[in-house]
């Protein structure tokens, strides 16, 4: 049901826009996945992403207002999103590098809510580092912190 109700506001929305690309979507979990493909879809997209975040924030809501409950939905454009996301897993990459060879806590650029939470998610992974999340609004900020090496566990537990 989701489903179609999603399907239908998309094409709305599509066709407000006078463009008709293939899209799929994909039920991941509880949230929805939407591929949009297609030829110059670019001022989908918008600058940095901002008119794909805005696109899928109506999205989110329309179906929110028919359906009276929250369905996650993530939207991606030419595989814009994914590409982004790729590309924010080796600079996170570098960032726990950096963060266990200096030893002190990295402050990573302004990302949105949604590339926090994968950032948080991936970082969860590691056993030496931590993130955490500083500020607010606009001024939110991710921070990798190192935690204790092994070495120092082992002399704290020897003393």
């Amino acid at each position: 049901m989701p489903k179609k109700i999603i399907k239908k506001h998309l094409d709305t929305i599509l066709g407000f826009i006078d463009i008709s690309p293939d899209f799929s979507v994909k039920k991941d979990g509880e949230a929805f996945r939407i591929d949009v493909e297609g030829d110059d879809l670019n001022f989908l997209i918008g600058y940095r992403g901002e008119s794909l975040d805005a696109l899928q924030y109506i999205l989110s809501h329309a179906v929110f207002k028919e359906k009276e409950e929250w369905i996650p939905i993530t939207l991606d454009i030419n595989g814009y999103r994914q590409g982004k996301l790729d590309k924010l897993e080796e600079m996170v990459r570098g960032f726990v590098d950096r963060a266990r060879f200096h030893q002190k806590e990295i402050k990573l650029p302004v990302l949105t809510p949604y590339e926090r939470r994968h950032v948080h998610m991936l970082i969860a992974d590691y056993i030496d580092v931590e993130s955490e999340s500083r500020g607010d609004g606009r001024d939110r900020r991710l921070f990798v912190i190192p935690g204790k090496s092994d070495q120092s566990d082992q002399e704290d537990n020897q003393e």
